[in-house]
């Protein structure tokens, strides 16, 4: 996974689904001496789902402008930072006991699901986030079996 930088100096969508060996992401948007820091400067969106031992991401880009988390139940932390992020959604994050936000345009935020998650948890510096524009849960819908 930390060869992405390497080999995909330009990507721009990354999907990780059912990934049962991550653990922590770290994606930043300058190059450091941290080899274990990602840099993907020309990320737009991230979309990670049912990665259950993923415990922490932390993600820092110029042009990110979506990101989805979902169904990573031991995920404890996301830190996300971004000037151009105008959507967020981290449903279903079981664990999920602090977000670290730096997003001026974010305007919808998705939480629904992440029961650990208390007020005190969140640090958001979004100012053009509405309290309409956050969702914090949403009833499943009856249909599903």
């Amino acid at each position: 996974f930390q060869n992405l930088s390497k080999f995909c100096p330009r990507l721009r969508v990354l999907k990780l689904r059912m990934n049962t060996t991550i653990e922590d992401i770290d994606c930043g948007d300058k190059g450091g001496n941290d080899s274990e820091q990602l840099y993907l400067p020309h990320l737009e969106h991230i979309d990670i789902r049912e990665c259950p031992l993923l415990r922490h991401v932390s993600m820092r880009s110029p042009v990110l402008t979506t990101v989805e988390v979902r169904g990573c139940n031991h995920m404890q932390s996301l830190k996300v930072s971004s000037p151009v992020l105008s959507t967020l959604c981290v449903a279903w994050l079981y664990s999920l006991e602090k977000l670290t936000l730096d997003c001026p345009l974010l305007v919808s935020l998705d939480v629904s699901g992440c029961y650990k998650l208390s007020e005190k948890g969140m640090q958001l510096n979004c100012p053009s986030l509405q309290s309409s524009g956050i969702v914090k849960d949403k009833q499943k819908d009856t249909n599903e079996v």
